[in-house]
């Protein structure tokens, strides 16, 4: 449930500020790791370890975005 409602707040937060979606759209091609050492569930970890469901979910929106999904 955390996952879908993460992804609604940040297709909420990307469709209502321009400059983030520019920002997000400029990453294309990029794969994007949340940096967080400790949270091993939102972010990659400190040695990749981690799940990294934000970057997943942001890389997901970007791909709609962008309409190759």
């Amino acid at each position: 449930m955390k996952i879908d409602v993460m992804y609604r707040a940040l297709k909420c937060k990307f469709s209502t500020y321009a400059h983030l979606t520019e920002m997000l759209l400029s990453t294309a091609g990029s794969v994007l790791v949340e940096s967080s050492p400790h949270d091993l569930f939102w972010g990659g970890g400190r040695e990749g370890e981690g799940l990294n469901y934000l970057g997943r979910l942001l890389m997901q929106l970007r791909s709609e975005i962008l309409g190759t999904v």
